[in-house]
């Protein structure tokens, strides 16, 4: 039963993405380059998938409105499914690691929606990325990033926060909004060598999947090491928090 129900989702995965890219593609060739188009029909299939894959989400705060002007939102690293699980809440153009343009379709899928890529190991990557960054944000976008630049195991805390983002931040004075995110199973998490399709069926194939997802306030500093820390002070106690969940308001 849980073989099936993986392979009934992925396949919903697979049209639903390829029908939401057909209406992009095509209302890009007949009006032209359209992102805020593309960002609507992102989260329109989003909302939809994650109904469909069992996700069960136990949300905490509420992060700020498009029309608040633009943000970085950025959090701890578990799994390739975290930034689907917040663009289903926020309007924005994530960062992800260069590796996932040339994905099978996913590469393709990413790169026709907004998602900026870096190669987190060269510097010149890093750089165009900050620039790519700095542009969209001027332009009023908001980016999303996990700046460990990498995943990490259920239940620890943050890794290492690279500090480009939030030197952008405090040089343009844009507000950080962190986020943390954990999955109530820690085999949800995807680290090591784990591939993506083995990961999909045994995530997805279960009926539910649980996370807990918490907003926490805008912040700025015009000293990028400040706020780093305050971000990461932020993130580290709500991860905390979460092994208390049960007793908390939702």
């Amino acid at each position: 039963m849980s073989f099936l129900r993986a392979l009934w989702r992925i396949a919903f995965f697979l049209l639903g993405a390829s029908a939401t890219l057909a209406r992009i593609i095509l209302h890009r060739l007949l009006h032209g380059p359209d992102l805020d188009y593309t960002l609507y029909q992102r989260k329109k299939y989003i909302r939809l998938l994650i109904k469909v894959l069992g996700t069960r989400i136990k949300r905490l705060g509420t992060p700020p409105p498009p029309e608040k002007g633009p943000c970085l939102f950025v959090g701890n690293h578990r799994s390739y499914f975290d930034p689907i699980v917040v663009l289903a809440d926020v309007t924005a153009l994530p960062v992800s690691k260069a590796e996932v343009a040339h994905w099978p379709f996913i590469g393709f899928a990413a790169r026709q929606t907004g998602v900026l890529f870096v190669k987190r190991e060269q510097f010149e990557s890093r750089r165009k990325t900050l620039e790519a960054m700095r542009e969209k944000l001027q332009q009023g976008y908001s980016i999303l990033l996990f700046p460990e630049g990498t995943t990490s195991e259920t239940g620890h805390k943050l890794l290492p926060l690279r500090p480009g983002s939030f030197r952008l931040a405090a040089e343009l004075n844009i507000p950080v909004v962190p986020f943390a995110i954990e999955y109530q199973n820690p085999g949800d998490a995807w680290i090591g060598d784990d591939t993506f399709i083995p990961h999909f069926f045994r995530c997805f194939g279960k009926k539910h999947t649980h996370i807990s997802l918490s907003y926490g306030p805008p912040m700025q500093n015009s000293d990028p090491e400040k706020l780093r820390e305050e971000v990461r002070a932020w993130i580290d106690g709500e991860l905390d928090s979460f092994k208390n969940l049960d007793q908390r308001v939702v």
